[in-house]
């Protein structure tokens, strides 16, 4: 008996999976990688950052800053990758 092609497109065997994989390799990297802690401590280092300039009574520089953050955004991040 052969299969009417209209329910040979509902065989689940047909379904495939290679889309799922990535999808769940992608969560486990970005498990690992805890974001969400990652966000807090830069946060906290550009707000510390920008208050000990402020309480100085100086310019912010821009430049410093931002070498300051990407560092500390890196740093937390190297040890889960």
């Amino acid at each position: 008996m052969a299969i009417d092609p209209i329910l040979a497109a509902l065989d689940a065997s047909v379904v495939e999976r290679r889309r799922f994989v990535n999808a769940t390799v992608l969560s486990d990297y970005l498990v690992l990688t805890k974001p969400e802690v990652n966000f807090l401590i830069v946060f906290a280092t550009f707000a510390g950052f920008y208050l000990s300039c402020a309480a100085q009574s100086r310019d912010v520089p821009f430049r410093l800053l931002i070498n300051a953050v990407l560092g500390t955004c890196w740093s937390p991040a190297a040890p889960a990758a």
